[in-house]
């Protein structure tokens, strides 16, 4: 089965798991319920230089980690950040595809970034 995303060209397309589990249709989820404010902006993108990843977090006392992982899901990349900060990477990377994941406590957000 082929799945095809199509959205404006600022969002990225969601990534999606094969084979994960979901929730029965009957069952509601309130995502915003007990849960603070949690996002990641990544631009430019594509890039042929360098990237800037910034998190949108109500946390600003802990710390966000970065992992950046190749297609070949090798980990090429990870630095430490805080909420509100311009995080700067990706001059030492090559030309290819990445997923970007961010970390900060229990919430975690993946990018999928183009180096060209």
């Amino acid at each position: 089965m082929l799945n095809i995303c199509i959205t404006n060209k600022y969002e990225p397309c969601p990534i999606i798991e094969p084979n994960a589990p979901t929730a029965p249709s009957n069952v509601r989820h309130d995502d915003n319920a007990n849960k603070q404010s949690f996002g990641v902006k990544a631009w430019p993108n594509p890039s042929n230089t360098t990237f800037n990843v910034q998190l949108v977090s109500e946390n600003y006392d802990d710390k966000a980690t970065i992992y950046v992982f190749n297609m070949n899901n090798i980990l090429v990349h990870t630095a430490e950040f805080r909420a509100g900060d311009k995080y700067n990477f990706g001059n030492e990377l090559a030309v290819g595809v990445y997923i970007v994941k961010v970390v900060q406590g229990k919430n975690m957000k993946h990018v999928r970034l183009v180096k060209y």
